[in-house]
């Protein structure tokens, strides 16, 4: 390159359009003095222009623009109403309605067939205790008892992690 190395930068800047306007008007006065800047400029935008026109796309006909254009738009809307059909009814597999129809039928049958839930009367739960032997004198003792059951199944567990120590040990 016979351009200025200081100016290298500068000089990519200015052919690709990319230049500051401070630094635009220090490097067109440089540009004025220095011929070999000036013919390293004429060079590159030279081949930048011819890069560009190389890789540009050939252009559509008229009727490939229209025909281009309302394909965009037809799957533009496509998507649109998509989008909104998925907000009122969201997008689920034949499979789970069914499934779901499935159950709510099973519930409906069952519910049904069971009919109406009585709750047993206290008097009614009270006289069945007192036939099985247990009477209300006896809940406390009952409680005790489970309290007891309670501290046991505890003793269990530590004598269970001690034997385990003794064991890895």
């Amino acid at each position: 390159m016979k351009s200025c190395p200081e100016h290298l930068e500068t000089l990519w800047l200015d052919v690709h359009g990319e230049l500051a306007p401070g630094e635009s008007r220090q490097w067109r006065a440089h540009l004025q003095n220095c011929p070999a800047c000036r013919e390293e400029r004429q060079r590159l935008a030279l081949l930048v222009e011819e890069t560009r026109q190389a890789l540009a796309p050939d252009g559509f006909s008229a009727e490939e623009e229209d025909r281009l254009g309302r394909a965009v738009l037809d799957r533009l809307e496509r998507d649109r109403r998509s989008k909104l059909a998925g907000l009122i009814w969201p997008r689920v597999p034949r499979p789970a309605y069914a499934l779901a129809a499935a159950c709510l039928a099973a519930l409906a049958v069952g519910w049904i067939w069971s009919g109406p839930v009585r709750e047993p009367h206290p008097l009614q739960t009270a006289s069945r205790l007192e036939s099985v032997g247990i009477t209300r004198n006896a809940d406390g003792e009952i409680l005790q008892d489970l309290e007891l059951l309670e501290e046991l199944d505890v003793i269990e567990k530590v004598v269970t992690v001690i034997d385990n120590r003794q064991i890895s040990m």
